[in-house]
């Protein structure tokens, strides 16, 4: 579906700022360190919505033609948040 390109570019750029980034399916990414731990248990709701914000940026940079299709937060101690992509249909808002 997408390219080995739009994968290494995501890894890269989620690895660059900390993330520890792992795979979970062709277009589904494990972040297995949070690299604001410390804010994100004091503040989850508002850290958390900060990343979910800074991925889809991220995407509008590394694949302008991929939108966030998920974003499931976890723990910030354990880790484990989940970004799902998928391609965007032309003509449709996100």
């Amino acid at each position: 579906m997408q390219s080995a390109g739009l994968i290494e570019r995501m890894l890269a750029a989620l690895a660059s700022l900390g993330f520890q980034p792992g795979r979970e399916g062709e277009l589904t990414y494990v972040v297995c360190n949070c690299p604001y731990r410390d804010a994100a248990g004091e503040s989850p709701e508002v850290v958390c919505g900060l990343h979910r914000g800074m991925t889809r940026g991220l995407l509008d940079v590394v694949a302008p033609t991929t939108k966030l299709a998920r974003f499931v937060a976890n723990d910030p101690d354990e880790a484990g948040c989940l970004i799902e992509l998928a391609a965007r249909v032309p003509g449709v808002s996100s």
